[in-house]
């Protein structure tokens, strides 16, 4: 590129910026009288925005807000533009749950039609159906939180519009905000530290949840949930995946320790499609296929903390499950790649890393199995203390509370 083609470049990028800057500016402006006649009203309308379910982490925010004298939750079914597959499974869950719903496909302008006082999405990017993006309904007032916890203080991590357009973004802790507004400036004004509502379903006793083994002979249980983020596949953001690595010998061992052990194979949703355009379509199927159909596996594509709470143990490269695991209070694994590097992670992530077990080798992760089987658990101490000072919501009470609280001010 010539020099004034890098100049013109760089003030295009420079004049979009500004652009979007002015923009919301004006947006926030009239946020506060909007938000002070939400607040007097009686009943406030909440719409929660979903395309799929086991990236949903504010099911029990939902669930308290339906007791809430003050707010009236719906759910609205938008077909996930990555994942078109996913709707049939989210909706039949939701139906499951008698949860109040409406299929938003109807119409580009359904969220329109009804009318909410605050909306909420689960993921911030563009993958709804036309017409329900945030970007589609800015008459309205928006809030949000992240889908997974915040695991690394990179810049790419921090920023995304529809988070910018939230009244208020709700975080887990102290550090995680500072980190966020530094990097943010004005953008990072909203930010409430409240606890994420995961916190509030991965306290919960198992007793709450149903047991998805199928399982039931007391075999030990070990999860294995390989990251769909192969090396050079998932452009600036972290690449962990070692799925290439050894996801075959997973399979395997499983098969050795048939005796012993139950293996539930909980992939990334992502991996499949990356895995077709890697092995194949026949080959990926065949694998899927052996975790579906072998004796002591199984295949779990959906949501996921109940399989966390009746399991033994876990392994794992997912840098969100880091956090999500240690709550189970159980052994885990997690297996390291070559890019494997922790020094961009907040600090409070980086001590729950250290509270695993870390598998570079097929030898590392036999012999963790056997550790599994005999009840050996090398870690349990130093994990005990972190899940007290680290994974509890702030002020004694539940992250839903808090974020009730804050919302209704």
């Amino acid at each position: 590129m010539s020099l004034r083609g890098i100049i013109m470049a760089i003030y295009a990028k420079s004049l979009y910026k500004v652009r979007y800057f002015i923009k919301l500016k004006s947006y926030r402006h009239k946020l506060p009288l909007r938000v002070a006649e939400i607040r007097k009203k009686e009943s406030i309308k909440v719409l929660f925005v979903l395309s799929d379910l086991s990236t949903w982490k504010t099911e029990y925010l939902f669930q308290s807000m339906v007791l809430h004298p003050r707010f009236l939750p719906v759910i609205g079914l938008s077909t996930n533009k990555q994942l078109p597959e996913a709707k049939s499974q989210l909706l039949s869950y939701v139906q499951s749950m008698g949860y109040k719903y409406i299929d938003l496909d109807y119409s580009k302008d359904s969220i329109k039609d009804i009318n909410p006082d605050l909306i909420t999405y689960h993921k911030p990017y563009d993958i709804y159906s036309e017409g329900h993006s945030f970007k589609n309904n800015l008459n309205f007032v928006f809030w949000g939180m992240g889908y997974c916890f915040n695991i690394t203080k990179r810049a790419v991590h921090q920023s995304h519009a529809m988070y910018d357009y939230c009244w208020q973004y709700f975080v887990e802790n102290d550090e995680v905000a500072q980190v966020k507004k530094s990097i943010l400036g004005f953008r990072g004004e909203n930010i409430k530290v409240t606890g994420v509502p995961m916190q509030d379903i991965l306290c919960l006793p198992k007793e709450k949840f149903s047991d998805p083994w199928k399982d039931k002979t007391g075999k030990k249980r070990i999860i294995y949930a390989p990251h769909h983020s192969i090396k050079g596949t998932n452009g600036e953001g972290i690449e962990f995946a070692t799925f290439l690595d050894f996801g075959e010998t997973i399979l395997q061992l499983a098969e050795k320790y048939n005796d012993s052990i139950t293996i539930a194979f909980k992939p990334h949703p992502h991996l499949y499609n990356k895995l077709v355009d890697i092995w194949g379509k026949e080959r990926t199927d065949e694998y899927y296929n052996s975790w579906r159909n072998l004796e002591n596996t199984q295949l779990e594509t959906g949501e996921y903390v109940d399989l966390f709470k009746y399991s033994d143990a876990i392994i794992h490269d997912s840098a969100s499950f880091i956090l999500e695991y240690l709550y189970m209070d159980n052994p885990a694994m997690y297996l390291l790649s070559e890019s494997n590097s922790i020094d961009d992670m907040y600090d409070f992530v980086q001590k729950g890393f250290y509270c695993y077990e870390h598998g570079n080798s097929v030898d590392d992760i036999e012999n963790f199995i056997m550790r599994v089987i005999e009840g050996v658990d090398i870690m349990e101490n130093k994990r005990k203390e972190y899940i007290r000072q680290y994974l509890l919501p702030p002020g004694g009470k539940t992250a839903s509370e808090n974020i009730i609280n804050s919302i209704l001010g």
